[in-house]
């Protein structure tokens, strides 16, 4: 039942994985409150970007300079080893 509220929420989960992990909790049952915790927060999600939809060119835009962050930081550490 935590599991499926912790999902549900926007917040981290990382630690309840670990949780889950260590007190042997059965993979299905993980899976399916997995899924069933990420069904509300998903909806309210689509229902958001239904009711405020964001142009094309944002999305292009956010996209493109993520990527250009990656590619900026790959040559940063690779410049780094380098010296």
């Amino acid at each position: 039942m935590t599991i499926l509220v912790a999902r549900a929420t926007p917040l981290p989960d990382a630690p309840l994985k670990f949780v889950a992990a260590v007190a042997h909790y059965p993979v299905l049952l993980y899976g399916l409150a997995c899924l069933l915790g990420t069904m509300p927060y998903f909806y309210a999600l689509a229902l958001v970007g239904k009711k405020f939809p964001i142009p094309t060119w944002v999305l292009v835009t956010a996209v493109v300079l993520v990527a250009l962050a990656v590619l900026f930081d790959r040559w940063r550490k690779r410049r780094k080893s380098a010296t």
